[in-house]
C-alpha cells in the first residue's frame, strides 16, 4: 500500500509493505561482514530508542539490514559514531536530496537520517522507485570485545 509520510523537509510516498517483503529475505549485516564493528552495529541496533525503531518501522525497513555501515570514529564515552545507509520503495515528493542540502532528520539527539534518490549497493529484490535513506548514529560499543577503533573527539551527533 503506498501511503505519504513526512521527516522534517522530506515529504516521501512509501510502499512499507513492499520495502518490508524486501528485508525479509536479506541477509543481516553480520553475515556479509565479521569485523567488530560491523558485530557490534548488529547487536547495537537491537538497543535503539523507540523513535528510532518506530521510525525504521514506518519505513518497513529492518534496521539490522543496512545496505552499508561504517565506522567513522569511537566517541570519548566509547560510543561508536556509525554511517551509512538501507534502501526503501518510495519516491521523495519533496525535500533536498541527502547531504546535497545540508538537511537532515534527527529522529533522536543520537540518530539522524536523510534521503536521496540516488542510490548505491542496491540489494537484490529492490527494482523501482527506490530511495536511500542515510544516516548517521551514535551507538554504544556492546561487544565483549574491546574496541580497536581510534577516540576521535568531535565526531559525535549530539
Amino acid at each position: 500500500m503506498i501511503r505519504q509520510v513526512r521527516f522534517g523537509p522530506f515529504a516521501l510516498e512509501i510502499d512499507a509493505e513492499r520495502t518490508k517483503a524486501v528485508y525479509s529475505g536479506l541477509e543481516r549485516v553480520s553475515q556479509g561482514c565479521q569485523c567488530s564493528g560491523c558485530r557490534n552495529f548488529e547487536e547495537a541496533v537491537r538497543q535503539i530508542p523507540p523513535q528510532v525503531k518506530e521510525f525504521f518501522a514506518c519505513l518497513g525497513i529492518d534496521p539490522q539490514k543496512p545496505a552499508e555501515v561504517y565506522v567513522n570514529a569511537q566517541n570519548p564515552d566509547g560510543s561508536l559514531y556509525y554511517g551509512g545507509f538501507y534502501h526503501l520503495f518510495g519516491r521523495l515528493l519533496a525535500g533536498d536530496s541527502a547531504w546535497k542540502s545540508g538537511h537532515a532528520v534527527f529522529i533522536t539527539d543520537q540518530f539522524c537520517a536523510a534521503f536521496q534518490e540516488e542510490c548505491g549497493l542496491v540489494e537484490p529484490g529492490f527494482s523501482d522507485q527506490v530511495l536511500q535513506l542515510e544516516f548517521l548514529a551514535n551507538l554504544p560499543w556492546v561487544l565483549e570485545e574491546t574496541s580497536d577503533y581510534p577516540v576521535r573527539d568531535g565526531f559525535t551527533l549530539g
